[in-house]
């Protein structure tokens, strides 16, 4: 149980790590347009 756990506070401390990443991209580029969100999804094939 104690595997799990470790676990998952790896988890949301990366996740916790990322999302300041991506908010402090946001403060310096300025936000994702939706043409470019548009791109990566057909780039990645999910569109």
């Amino acid at each position: 149980m104690s595997g799990y756990i470790s676990s998952a506070v790896a988890r949301a401390e990366r996740e916790d790590g990322l999302t300041e990443l991506l908010d402090d991209l946001d403060r310096e580029l300025g936000p994702v347009d939706d043409a470019d969100l548009a791109w990566a999804d057909r780039a990645l094939g999910l569109a």
